[in-house]
């Protein structure tokens, strides 16, 4: 390759990378024990397996929207077309969201100890 086709190549390159925006992977305030468990743009939902945190994070705008407390068997509805969250059908932000954004449910369930642990005596 000729250096005119290199420079070409990377100019090509960066202007795709430009044009497809930036969209981040997660915030500093989703701990590293959050998993991802739904990605969309449009009506999102994770129904959760045990008890946790949820994070909803907004990768366009590198913002978390929401974080809250869920339940076993709880569901989180995620529209942005409505502009609302929604925890089991009850209304927990609405007039945060913006249409066509990228979002992230992230979850991470509690890691609570039982504090069974015998004093042992003989």
């Amino acid at each position: 390759m000729t250096l005119f086709q290199t420079t070409a190549a990377g100019m090509i390159l960066g202007a795709s990378v430009l044009a497809g925006g930036c969209q981040y992977e997660r915030s500093t305030a989703i701990p590293p024990s959050a998993s991802i468990a739904a990605e969309g743009n449009g009506l999102l939902t994770y129904r959760a397996g045990s008890d946790g945190t949820v994070y909803l994070f907004n990768r366009n705008a590198n913002k978390v929207e929401f974080t809250g407390q869920i339940q076993r068997g709880q569901a989180i509805v995620v529209d942005s077309t409505k502009n609302q969250v929604l925890l089991d059908d009850r209304i927990v932000t609405e007039n945060t969201l913006r249409r066509g954004d990228t979002y992230r449910i992230f979850f991470a369930p509690n890691t609570t100890t039982s504090g069974n642990v015998g004093t042992g005596s003989m």
